[in-house]
C-alpha cells in the first residue's frame, strides 16, 4: 500500500539497514554490457547513505531470483 507524505524518522543514531544491489556484469544471454560505473556508483551511495547513518550493505553480480531473496530476507 503507498503511503502519501510518508517520512522516514531520522531521530535515531542508526538509522536503519541500506541495501545497495549493483550489477556491472551480466550474464551472456541478456547481451548486456559491462557497467563500468558499478564501483564508483557504490562508492558514492556508500558514502552519502553512511553519512546519514544507515548500516550499509552491498550485494554485486547478483541474478534477479538473488536480488528477490536478499530484499526478502532484509540483508
Amino acid at each position: 500500500m503507498l503511503v502519501e507524505n510518508a517520512c522516514y524518522a531520522m531521530s535515531r543514531i542508526h538509522r536503519g539497514k541500506f541495501i545497495v544491489i549493483s550489477n556491472k556484469h551480466f550474464a551472456r544471454t541478456t547481451q548486456l554490457p559491462t557497467r563500468c560505473s558499478a564501483e564508483h556508483d557504490v562508492g558514492m551511495l556508500q558514502d552519502a547513505f553512511s553519512r546519514l547513518g544507515f548500516d550499509v550493505v552491498v550485494h554485486c553480480d547478483k541474478t534477479a531470483q538473488q536480488m528477490i531473496a536478499i530484499v526478502a530476507q532484509g540483508s
